[in-house]
């Protein structure tokens, strides 16, 4: 089994957002359902050893990542509330002083600005992150 993660072909999307002054009421752009197929993680994350992609609306956020072994985000906090959803592998997560080991197919909830930090032991890792509200600074990046 190799230790390098398994790329899905995946590309980065974001869906068109609304112009100033659009509303769900008052739009002439018609507000519609959009289909990302072959999306692929791409290089791009604040920290090396990761890959992501990611979808955003303007109230929610989607994004996938794909982890190197031995792969750490440092101890942060943001406004966003994050759900993680592990796909592949073993995920931990530091929250004061606890450690949380999320496996496949396990879930963890981190509420708005909790300080955590998250890494990966000594295999690949394959997660799905939620967020709401939308994390400017990471919709733009996509």
């Amino acid at each position: 089994m190799s230790n390098e993660p398994s790329m899905l072909d995946l590309r980065v999307s974001t869906l068109p957002r609304p112009g100033l002054g659009d509303s769900l009421a008052g739009s002439r752009r018609p507000r519609r359902a959009q289909h990302y197929r072959k999306l692929a993680p791409q290089g791009r994350t604040d920290v090396e050893g990761a890959r992501m992609w990611g979808v955003a609306l303007d109230k929610v956020m989607l994004t996938y990542f794909c982890v190197r072994p031995n792969t750490r985000w440092e101890t942060h906090r943001h406004e966003s509330e994050q759900i993680t959803l592990v796909l592949k592998g073993e995920l931990f997560f530091d929250v004061g002083d606890d450690v949380i080991s999320v496996k496949q197919g396990e879930a963890i909830a981190i509420p708005s600005n909790l300080p955590h930090a998250a890494y990966t032991g000594g295999g690949c890792v394959e997660a799905v992150d939620a967020w709401s509200p939308v994390m400017a600074s990471t919709r733009d990046s996509l």
